[in-house]
């Protein structure tokens, strides 16, 4: 039997950011809920990283119109760059580019679970003031990542 080695996730620029913010909330509870969510502080950090390297890359070459979050077992040789791509004219202004991030297939595991909780765990109000998003933007943006 083949193992699938991986899954992806289309999202817009819009969901990717809010994703990124609440997920950078984890990074404010103890080590111990992370791991009983099946995540430890290194596979967060490495998390956080793809993703903070795929904003940045994103800004410095335009915003991606669509971002595929590729997990997966077999992992690029530079991990935390993104692959950006752009179809058609460069020269037009209606060039739509696309970027792939590949993370670790494990984090499919906990990352959805692990994120709600953290919506669980504050108020809207204080969610808001620490992603700059709703509760249900937040929860708009988690619903495309896999259970």
């Amino acid at each position: 039997m083949s193992e699938q080695t991986s899954r992806s996730v289309s999202l817009s620029q819009s969901e990717f950011t809010r994703l990124y913010f609440l997920t950078r909330e984890l990074n404010e509870f103890p080590a111990e809920r992370l791991q009983s969510f099946g995540c430890d502080a290194e596979e967060l950090e490495d998390l956080l990283s793809r993703l903070r390297s795929a904003r940045r890359h994103s800004k410095e070459h335009g915003e991606a119109h669509r971002l595929m979050l590729v997990f997966s077992t077999t992992l690029p040789e530079s991990d935390a760059v993104p692959a950006f791509a752009r179809d058609g004219d460069n020269r037009t202004g209606a060039v739509s580019a696309h970027m792939t991030v590949t993370v670790p297939a494990g984090v499919a595991q906990w990352w959805a679970p692990a994120a709600r909780w953290v919506l669980h765990a504050h108020s809207p109000r204080e969610i808001s003031l620490r992603t700059g998003y709703s509760t249900d933007e937040l929860r708009e943006a988690l619903a495309a990542l896999p259970d």
